[in-house]
């Protein structure tokens, strides 16, 4: 089971690092590799796997979804940009489609720096991830 990364480069002699954990505790890939402007990378990582990705020039990173076809995991396929740690902010409301004509499943995907990861203080439907055990 995994998720395909896109890596993109917004300037030459760009250097990238991956640096992942598993989620054991145990040091996984560490990986690193330079771009030009306009180049790109795929990179396939363990669902499992807590990873962070830098450059020391402007990237963009896509999360492909692979979808349940390919990996088993029940999800339809997607395409998501990663916006840089900057932007990021504690607090979001997601608007959904209230079930009634159709029978839906929500899924969500979070992006926080590992030494930002707190359980007990992410909430979802007023209750922390801690108490609902994900």
């Amino acid at each position: 089971v995994y998720d395909r990364f896109k890596i993109v480069a917004g300037e030459d002699f760009t250097t990238v690092q991956i640096e992942c954990t598993r989620s054991d505790g145990q040091s996984g890939n560490l990986t690193s590799f330079i771009l030009q402007e306009g180049g790109f990378r795929d990179v396939d990582i363990p669902s499992t796997d807590y990873c962070w990705v830098e450059g020391d020039k402007r990237i963009i990173l896509l999360l492909f979804s692979v979808g349940q076809n390919v990996d088993g995991v029940l999800s339809d396929p997607f395409m998501a940009m990663i916006p840089s740690v900057d932007q990021y902010s504690n607090g979001y409301t997601l608007a959904t489609l209230l079930d009634g004509v159709q029978n839906y499943t929500h899924f969500i995907n979070l992006y926080i720096p590992k030494d930002f990861f707190q359980p007990s203080k992410i909430f979802l439907n007023d209750q922390s991830l801690e108490e609902l055990n994900v």
